[in-house]
């Protein structure tokens, strides 16, 4: 099952359009749009999945308030597509609304209590060709930049609910899950990349 994640908002928009256009190519391939949370404050986040903050973020808000909670409104469209990965039983793939397929996903597997990364950010979208005919090959990895596309199984998702719900609602996504791992989660790179997400530095 494939979702893609976006926000109202028209460069999101606009992306989510790339990325739909770019699934196109692949007959298997079909994801659904998943509206986030766009303007989100945290209180509505943890009443609506039940979660505490961390109160050191509480303490922060007087201060940098919109930006702590455009990170929460970003990590709480991913609870919502871990949790509908539980409620359906089968392995998922995350696509934000900027990532672009590369390649087929329809030889591609993906372990309990593992998170699999499908491809990198890179700077230009023709920067990379996915070579046809590759047989993918799973890496592991410390460390990941980006929660652009990704692939969990619902096991996984449901332990990555729990660890929300245990530790608290803490900074982006990101930061979690790829660049610090605070959930101690095995990390594994597909390569050749099946997905990519440009840098938008310049926007």
């Amino acid at each position: 099952l494939f979702r893609s994640l976006h926000i109202d908002e028209t460069r999101s928009l606009k992306y989510l359009n790339d990325c739909l256009e770019s699934c196109k190519q692949y007959s298997d391939i079909k994801p659904i749009p998943v509206q986030g949370y766009k303007g989100a404050n945290y209180q509505d986040i943890c009443n609506e999945f039940g979660i505490s903050i961390i109160p050191f973020y509480v303490n922060q808000m007087a201060e940098i308030g919109d930006t702590l909670n455009r990170a929460f409104s970003c990590s709480a469209g991913h609870f919502k597509i871990w949790q509908m990965i539980v409620d359906s039983g089968e392995p998922g793939v995350v696509l934000e609304h900027d990532a672009i397929v590369k390649g087929p996903f329809s030889n591609i597997d993906v372990d309990d209590d593992e998170i699999l990364w499908l491809g990198p950010r890179i700077d230009k979208q023709d920067d990379y060709t996915y070579p046809q005919g590759a047989i993918p090959d799973y890496i592991e990895v410390d460390r990941w930049e980006g929660t652009h596309a990704y692939c969990i199984t619902p096991k996984t998702a449901q332990y990555l609910l729990d660890c929300i719900k245990k530790y608290g609602l803490n900074d982006s996504i990101d930061g979690q899950l790829g660049m610090r791992n605070i959930f101690d989660m095995k990390m594994v790179m597909l390569d050749p990349p099946a997905a990519r997400s440009e840098e938008h530095t310049s926007e």
